[in-house]
């Protein structure tokens, strides 16, 4: 699948002269590659600078009579649409709408005149063709008569209704001698009725496009989103359109402003929707197939985010490891994980050679996943040997030390026997997890220019370690009075970043702002960090439920009886799908809800618009161009 690219987009700002709007609208409109912006909402702004720019009401309604009597003559001259040629492109003048509506008033006038020329001689040949039907069963009436009845007298008959016959068809061969000539004026007619029909339209898009505009007394006002590719196109476009009497600028996006999306492909995409595939989106490889497709579930990356991807592919096994640790079930879905991936490749040989089809949906994303249930059956195998889980608390393994520093200590415990220790754990992961996502927000400003927002995830990691320093130091809500015997440590490690947080966006956006989003960071903090403690919970869980299996199996002391290993191996199936569903839930959850929101929405494109390279254009991104009928 090709990589997905998001493009640069630029504001470009025009003055200009308005006797110029309209050429102008029609060169930007014809080349299709900038988004107008209303402007109306600034003009407070400019205290009356500008005001709206003033639309003729009497247009909109000129347009639609001139439509209607285009239509009108399409139908009375019987063309059907695939008849009709198609008008590439109409000559673009520097003309006034008004001036340009009045030529084709005269125009239509004109052609009407034309038109009503011919209808007589089509209507004539009408008539004389069904006259001509009548006389063909009269015929074979007097045919039928000469047979049964006197020769002579029916010979007469015969004879003067064939020459009426003979009469009828000459004057049907000298009309059809008159359409034939006029054939020709009915083709220019249909030429200029869709020339002038293409140009009405075009005066109608510059119309309605000029609402978006401000004016001054002799000025016109405009602004619109250019892709950085097209900013010298459309400035140039501009400046042709006007012999150059205009000022013309651009400008990168301001923090905050919200900028449409267009999505770049290297090829030329087609209109069909593509046959499900197995590979990666977003050009990934198919190791991160299945973190790419949860990370498009929740939303594409827009051109100023960062893609999580390969850190979902580190960060996601982790979690779902802590809570589903368990050495011989962790085995047991890495094998299932190599089972998948190793069909996948053998099937994606055979859909290539035509010798198989597509799998369905179901089986698809299966397939998919199988670098997923391998990651994660490996990050199971390692907590497990961490926590001594084997099948459950069964005592074959026992835990593994692997770093202690202080309270702190990653393994060397078992989960049910010191559900304090795993709990102390379980809010150091989701304080790291939180902190890696404040980094990438730290990145994502970087990448937006918006340097004044730098020092905000700074302080906001600041505040994240030092609150986990004063809860590790002091204990949590119940001894927060705790806190207050310390003033330096509450300054330094709570007040100082909130305040820094709280400055640092009023500078870049307002007071009321930084007050808010402070309040909204200390809020977020507490919340998803408490919010880790499901790590405990789904981890003890799982702990829980093998142990009841163990129990029922007759397990002591790391001794599996042959007769406990089928209640062993039904709880391991059992426990692998429910309890590994819950787990795989809840890391989504963690993923979506806790890490996303500081540092990524989703707001970008999939690339499936059926428009050539290199602009694939769709919401948010609507580009000012004359649509053709």
């Amino acid at each position: 699948m090709a990589q997905l690219i998001t493009t640069e987009m630029r504001k470009l700002k025009a003055l200009i002269f308005q006797d110029d709007v309209d050429a102008v609208l029609r060169f930007l409109g014809e080349a299709g590659i900038v988004e107008l912006i209303d402007v109306h909402e600034k003009i407070e702004a400019w205290g009356g600078t500008l005001k709206p720019f003033e639309v003729p009401a009497e247009m909109s309604q000129r347009y639609s009579s001139i439509l209607s009597r285009i239509e009108r003559l399409i139908k009375e001259l019987e063309l059907k649409p695939e008849e009709l040629p198609s008008v590439e492109r109409v000559p673009i003048l520097k003309k006034r709408s008004e001036d340009i509506l009045t030529d084709i008033e005269n125009k239509l006038s004109e052609i009407e005149k034309r038109y009503s020329e011919i209808s007589v001689s089509l209507k004539e040949r009408k008539i004389l063709t069904e006259r001509l039907k009548g006389l063909a069963e009269t015929s074979e009436k007097v045919a039928l008569k000469e047979a049964i009845s006197e020769l002579t007298k029916k010979l007469t008959e015969a004879r003067m209704e064939l020459g009426k016959e003979i009469m009828l068809v000459k004057a049907l061969t000298q009309m059809e001698e008159q359409v034939a000539n006029a054939k020709s004026t009915v083709g220019a007619i249909r030429e200029d009725l869709l020339t002038i029909q293409r140009t009405v339209e075009m005066e109608k898009g510059v119309t309605e496009a000029k609402a978006l505009l401000a004016a001054t007394a002799t000025t016109a006002y405009l602004e619109a989103w250019v892709p950085t590719a097209h900013v010298e196109e459309a400035t140039n476009l501009i400046k042709k359109a006007t012999n150059g009497n205009c000022l013309v600028a651009d400008e990168p996006p301001r923090p905050g402003e919200k900028v449409p999306t267009l999505v770049v492909t290297p090829t030329a995409i087609t209109a069909p929707a593509p046959t499900p595939s197995l590979k990666a989106p977003l050009g990934h490889r198919p190791a991160f197939g299945a973190y790419a497709r949860i990370v498009t579930a929740f939303g594409w990356p827009s051109p100023k985010e960062i893609d999580p991807t390969l850190f979902m592919a580190v960060t996601f096994p982790i979690i779902f490891g802590i809570m589903f640790a368990d050495v011989g079930q962790g085995a047991v879905m890495a094998a299932f994980g190599l089972f998948l991936a190793f069909y996948r490749s053998r099937l994606e040989k055979q859909i290539e050679r035509g010798r198989a089809k597509p799998p369905g949906d179901i089986t698809r994303y299966f397939l998919i996943c199988g670098e997923l249930f391998i990651s994660c059956g490996i990050a199971a195998i390692l907590f497990g040997f961490l926590f001594g889980e084997f099948f459950g608390p069964s005592e074959v393994i026992h835990p593994i030390t692997l770093v202690k520093f202080g309270p702190v200590q990653i393994g060397g415990f078992d989960p049910l026997g010191n559900p304090k220790q795993f709990m102390i754990f379980a809010v150091i992961v989701g304080v790291a997890h939180i902190a890696s996502s404040i980094v990438l927000r730290l990145l994502t400003e970087i990448k937006r220019h918006h340097y004044k927002l730098i020092p905000m995830p700074m302080a906001w990691i600041w505040l994240l370690f030092g609150g986990t320093y004063m809860w590790l130091s002091f204990g949590g809500i119940s001894n927060l009075d705790k806190w207050f015997t310390s003033p330096a440590s509450l300054i330094t490690f709570i007040i100082s970043p909130l305040a820094i947080i709280i400055l640092s966006t009023a500078i870049a956006e307002s007071m009321m702002e930084g007050l808010a989003f402070g309040l909204e960071v200390f809020a977020e903090t507490l919340g998803h960090t408490m919010s880790y403690l499901r790590l405990m919970a789904l981890g003890l869980t799982h702990s829980v439920m093998n142990y009841l299996f163990l129990i029922m199996a007759g397990v002591e002391h790391g001794l599996i009886p042959l007769t406990g290993i089928p209640i062993i191996a039904a709880g391991t199936f059992l426990v692998m799908i429910f309890e590994g569903l819950a787990v795989f839930i809840h890391t989504l959850r963690l993923h979506w809800v806790e890490w996303f929101s500081a540092f990524f929405r989703g707001e970008g494109l999939p690339p499936t618009a059926a428009i050539p390279a290199p602009i694939v254009r769709g919401a948010p991104f609507k580009a000012f161009k004359f649509e053709r009928s």
